[in-house]
């Protein structure tokens, strides 16, 4: 089966630039059929320093500053819908089985970083944890690109516990993403997300 572009970071460019404990959350369309929710917070710090996610030219671009402490969160649906007045995201669909890894492409991280990968199908989940792959995230100051792999059998091996999860139905990839520096004040960059 072909590659299946989850987000290339090319389109919805937005920027954001939060103070100290504050949080924001963006819908915004990728294409007519995938949507992406950004959700961006910065923990209080000593120092007062802010932090940034920034979308644009082919990279999610996540910067704080020295003694903050950041997270984000990206979540897809299958398109913005309108519903009461909010936006929400719709079901994707994907068919997990028909793929064997999810890739996450990094351009690079100035420390590590803790990635977790939740999946959705109807009311059942089923997640992924990556606590300890330095190798893959850290580039120690460098801008060598890194790659991600999470097999998919990573989440269909999980069914048994989840009755009315369904890997050939999902609705919702959510991943966050987590500084695991002690004092903060790094930066990172995504290019691209894709089922391979």
């Amino acid at each position: 089966m072909a590659a299946l572009l989850i987000d290339d970071f090319n389109t919805a460019m937005t920027r954001t630039t939060l103070g100290v404990h504050t949080e924001q959350t963006r819908y915004q369309s990728v294409n007519p059929q995938m949507a992406r929710m950004i959700r961006f917070a910065v923990t209080d710090d000593p120092h007062n320093q802010q932090g940034s996610v920034e979308v644009r030219n082919g990279l999610l671009i996540v910067s704080a500053g020295y003694d903050s402490m950041d997270g984000l969160t990206l979540q897809y649906g299958g398109g913005i819908d309108q519903q009461n007045g909010q936006l929400a995201l719709k079901p994707l669909h994907l068919d997990f089985t028909k793929f064997k890894n999810l890739l996450i492409s990094f351009n690079g991280s100035t420390q590590n970083l803790n990635i977790n990968v939740v999946i959705f199908s109807n009311s059942g989940r089923t997640s992924w944890s990556d606590n300890t792959e330095s190798v893959v995230c850290k580039t120690e100051g460098n801008r060598n690109p890194k790659q991600l792999v999470v097999p998919t059998a990573s989440f269909v091996d999980n069914l048994a516990t989840h009755t009315s999860y369904k890997a050939s139905d999902i609705h919702v990839i959510h991943i966050g993403i987590q500084n695991l520096g002690f004092i903060g004040g790094h930066d990172y960059a995504i290019t691209k997300i894709e089922l391979l």
